[in-house]
């Protein structure tokens, strides 16, 4: 499968659920919705002139994060029940948020390797922020030493002056700087 949808958030409809294990052996919720809207950055409902149905994966790893990752989730999406044995039938029906991105397909199928597919997961009530990078300046000492002498025998490539130039600069030889943002698979 291709992609349809556009990258964001959309308001769906739960069609099946059901418990299954994953290829791993790992418990799994598996979910069929059916895709009624997009979600606008003010809250509002787009519907959506095609509604296809899509399938949503949650393996559940027995860590404590993932564990409540997946109970925030399954109550963000109108889940109210306390053992899983009704899960199949109670989330039927349920309309929900759900989080649609694209990502390269890396299984071993011909038809489908290697080609842009969507994503879809449960919108989470409680997204996690991307982890903020660690500096260590003790790595400063040691790539001074490592690279310090090359440093100063490397010549300084002067900054581009406007877009044009910049852009030129990009397409030097087999380095062409990284994709446009819009790009980049995750």
């Amino acid at each position: 499968m291709g992609v349809y949808y556009a990258k964001g958030t959309y308001n769906v409809e739960c069609l099946e659920a059901a418990l299954q294990t994953s290829s791993k052996g790992d418990p799994m919720i598996a979910l069929k919705v059916k895709v009624l809207a997009s979600v606008s950055e003010d809250g509002s409902f787009v519907p959506e002139q095609e509604q296809y149905e899509r399938r949503i994966y949650m393996v559940i790893k027995n860590e404590e994060e993932s564990l409540t990752d997946i109970a925030e989730r399954l109550r963000g999406a109108g889940w109210n029940g306390t053992k899983f044995e009704g899960l199949p039938t109670e989330m039927v029906g349920l309309q929900f948020a759900a989080d649609c991105w694209h990502a390269m397909n890396k299984g071993t199928d011909p038809k489908y390797a290697g080609q842009m597919q969507e994503s879809w997961a449960l919108w989470s009530p409680n997204r996690k922020e991307s982890k903020p990078l660690e500096n260590k300046p003790s790595v400063a000492k040691d790539l001074n030493n490592l690279l310090g002498k090359v440093l100063k025998n490397t010549p300084v490539v002067p900054k581009p002056q406007n877009q044009e130039q910049s852009r030129n600069h990009a397409g030097r030889g087999d380095d062409a700087g990284p994709p446009p943002r819009d790009e980049i698979p995750f």
